[in-house]
Order: structure tokens, then C-alpha cells, then sequence
């Protein structure tokens, strides 16, 4: 199911290169653990998924013959941590447009996706196109605690889509593309869609009605 409108969050000129000439900027995961970034796009956790026990936790060993419980003095306990087998590509959206949003990424432009179906299927055309045998997804993001403990592992493609509860106001839909090869760490890239091959409106700080896109 496609969203019925996307929204890209950003600084002007960024924007309006999106929106005019559909360049398409491609994040790294791995630099989202980056302090300058923006309180909305700042997450350490967004390669690791690290399930901790919770305090009250006990272990017990049971003994075969008799039934019996006897319970484990527990000095310390590791927490699960689940990472990718590669950094990957991300080009995050949200489904809303409030202002809220423009404070969480410094932003002062927004572009409307007003087809995100057709956005969507040509960024992966193009990225494919660019980087044979990578393989792309897109889907909502799902909030987790990840301190806490699921009693089972992540999937990779669930720690490309994972984010702590603490982001679940932005209602994030992100694309996400992954190399051919495992790459310890990638670089940003841009790759350009064409020129208004997806219909876009742009939306600026303080403004909630988007009008329709017209070039300078």
C-alpha cells in the first residue's frame, strides 16, 4: 500500500534541487550517529537493534530428576545486539507535514510527493540501473524500544526499517537500497530520477497549502 502523499523535509536549495531537477540525495545508515545532524535525523541506533533484559529477570536451572527450580545468581548479562551484514542507502520521508516537523530537521522547505508510487518505482529504476545487483525496498518504519527484550533476533530487513519509540511522531516511510557487496561504511550519492517525472508541490515553514510546483 502507498502512502497518499510524501514529504520531504529540508533546507531550500536541497529542495527545490529534488523537486526541479529530481535529484535525489542518498543517506547512509551509518551516518546517522552523526552529532551536527539534525534532532530528527541524529540516531545512534539506527544500525543496532540491542535487546537488554529487563532488572527483575531471573534464571533457574531445573533439575530432571526431582523438578525442581533452583535459581542463578546473575552477576552481569550482555545485551543482545542484532547488526546488518552491510551499511545501506536511505532516503527518508515522513507521511505527515506539521511544523513540528520542520523544527525536528531544521528544515525551512518541504517537498509534496503527491504520487509516491511513481517517485518511488523510478528511484529504484534508476539506483538499479547504477548499482546492478544492489537490492531496494521501501516500506513504513516500525518503532521499537530497543532496549528492551523481544525474546527473538531481528532480520536485517527489520533493522533497516526499526527506529526507538522516540521518533514515532514522525511517521517515517524511507526507501532503502543495499549494495551488491557488504560495505562496512558508504558515502552519500545522489542519483537524478529526471526532471519532474513525479508531481511535486513545495510547502515552506509556516505554510500548510502546498500549491502547485512552477519553475523559475
Amino acid at each position: 500500500m502507498f502512502p497518499v502523499q510524501l514529504y520531504k523535509f529540508g533546507k531550500q536549495d536541497h529542495m527545490e534541487r529534488l523537486a526541479y531537477s529530481g535529484d535525489v540525495h542518498l543517506y547512509p545508515a551509518s551516518k546517522f550517529n552523526n552529532g551536527s545532524l539534525p534532532k530528527g535525523a541524529h540516531d545512534p541506533s539506527e544500525l543496532i537493534i540491542e535487546q537488554q533484559l529487563p532488572p527483575e529477570a531471573k534464571f533457574y536451572v531445573i533439575d530432571k530428576a526431582t523438578g525442581e527450580k533452583s535459581y542463578l545468581e546473575v552477576l552481569d548479562v550482555s545485551p543482545l545486539k542484532t547488526l546488518p551484514v552491510s551499511d545501506y542507502y536511505t532516503f527518508c520521508m515522513t507521511t505527515v507535514c506539521n511544523l513540528s516537523m520542520f523544527h525536528e530537521f531544521e528544515a525551512d522547505t518541504c517537498v509534496v510527493i503527491n504520487d509516491p508510487k511513481k517517485f518511488l518505482l523510478s528511484l529504484m529504476k534508476t539506483i538499479e540501473a547504477r548499482m546492478p545487483g544492489c537490492a531496494c525496498w521501501f516500506d513504513y518504519v516500525a518503532y521499537y524500544s530497543k532496549k528492551k527484550f523481544y525474546s527473538y533476533d531481528f532480520s536485517f530487513r527489520e533493522i533497516m526499517f526499526a527506529k526507538e519509540l522516540d521518533y514515532a511522531p514522525q511517521n517515517e516511510f524511507r526507501f532503502v537500497c543495499i549494495p551488491p557487496d557488504p560495505v562496512e561504511k558508504l558515502e552519500p550519492i545522489t542519483v537524478n530520477v529526471g526532471q519532474l517525472l513525479f508531481e511535486t508541490s513545495l510547502c515552506f515553514k509556516g505554510s500548510f497549502s502546498p500549491s502547485p510546483l512552477e519553475r523559475p
